[in-house]
């Protein structure tokens, strides 16, 4: 259920990204916590931080997809592969913020490849 409303918030742009929370007056830094060079904005968090960018692309290259492809089913030679690249995008979702708020209210760092093992799992 967790999962389903998460991807709520990430569909209707609504999850708490620095730059949403301080739009509500609270201050905090405002920089990535996952690469801690950019500005955290769902875009750059879910999208285009180096952090992400990694799981994307070795994703996208498993399943013999575009890493601009994300989540969109595309034609394959192994229709298996097609389907469950349609999936992977909600796991990828899901554990890039369970990681960035384990950085923020645990001080936990994961490395990228361990998130990578995280969610093959």
């Amino acid at each position: 259920m967790k999962n389903k409303l998460f991807l709520w918030l990430v569909y209707h742009k609504k999850i708490l990204t620095w730059n949403n929370i301080r739009k509500m007056g609270v201050l905090g830094p405002s920089r990535c916590q996952l690469c801690e060079a950019q500005e955290e904005t769902m875009e750059h968090l879910l999208n285009n931080c180096i952090f992400t960018s990694y799981l994307w692309d070795i994703f996208a290259t498993i399943f013999q997809q575009s890493d601009r492809d994300r989540g969109r089913k595309k034609k394959s030679d192994y229709e298996m592969l097609s389907s469950a690249w349609a999936l992977t995008p909600r796991f990828i979702i899901w554990n890039i913020c369970k990681e960035r708020n384990k950085r923020i209210l645990r001080d936990e760092k994961n490395p990228p490849h361990r998130l990578f093992e995280i969610i093959l799992k």
